[in-house]
């Protein structure tokens, strides 16, 4: 399970990286949008996280 969680540690982390700097230049990104970017980009073995 390490592996996993480190994998989506650094899959978060590069969404908080790329986020924030759309923010520093004025292009915010809302957290619902953060939230669906994690869901959809995690895969199909994280599909029991996403919902409709």
């Amino acid at each position: 399970h390490q592996a996993w969680d480190a994998y989506i540690l650094e899959y978060l982390n590069e969404i908080k990286s790329v986020s924030d700097k759309l923010a520093a230049i004025g292009h915010p990104v809302s957290d619902k949008d953060k939230v669906q970017q994690a869901l959809s980009g995690l895969g199909t073995e994280f599909d029991i996280f996403c919902t409709a």
